[in-house]
């Protein structure tokens, strides 16, 4: 694509872009800075994981280091910290387990969580209810 652009501009012009882009027109990255550089991803997995074991929630996380949640959540996997229950997943089981010893249905309990039925059977099978 590149090659392309170039090959239409003015030999002067040309000589100017390679100037500030000498990478066929894409800018250098420092290697040290880049973010797909081996030992700064180390790095930032392990910034994760102890974020993480220190209590930290997956999205704190996320928003901190710049990441969306499903990448947080498949990095703690692939380092064995999956799973880890957060404070709303707790919170939600506990409010699940009382409601359960009440007597209500599961389609009053997801309405009273605000979530789905399919979410509150995962939270029964999960708790053993």
């Amino acid at each position: 694509m590149a090659g392309d652009i170039y090959g239409r501009l003015p030999e002067n012009l040309t000589r100017e872009v390679n100037k500030y882009y000498p990478n066929g027109g894409r800018p250098r990255i420092a290697p040290e800075t880049s973010r797909y550089n081996p030992n700064h991803i180390k790095d930032r997995n392990k910034e994760i994981c102890q974020k993480r074991e220190q209590g930290e929630k997956t999205s704190e996380i996320a928003q901190q280091i710049n990441l969306t949640k499903r990448t947080i959540k498949r990095i703690l996997k692939e380092n064995g910290l999956a799973g880890l229950p957060d404070e709303k997943n707790d919170d939600q089981a506990k409010q699940v387990r009382i409601m359960i010893g009440m007597g209500y249905g599961v389609t009053k309990i997801a309405r009273k969580i605000k979530r789905s039925r399919e979410r509150v059977y995962q939270i029964i099978r999960r708790e053993g209810l």
